[in-house]
């Protein structure tokens, strides 16, 4: 998971969660502990969509990509 920001005419990059072999649960809970917000807009990979409504009904804002 990266968080992406841009100011003016920079980008920033930010990874934030680089792991392997996480379930859905362990990914929501990560999010959890790093303090995101539910609201914040996410960006998952189209090809998953079990996996991106299953983390959306965790409560999170997340959309394909």
């Amino acid at each position: 998971m990266t968080d992406v920001r841009i100011d003016d005419k920079d980008i920033y990059l930010d990874e934030l969660i680089y792991s392997t072999g996480l379930t859905n649960d362990d990914l929501s809970e990560k999010m959890s502990a790093l303090g995101l917000q539910t609201d914040v807009e996410i960006f998952a990979d189209s090809a998953e969509p079990k996996s991106i409504e299953e983390i959306y009904r965790k409560g999170w804002n997340v959309k394909p990509a």
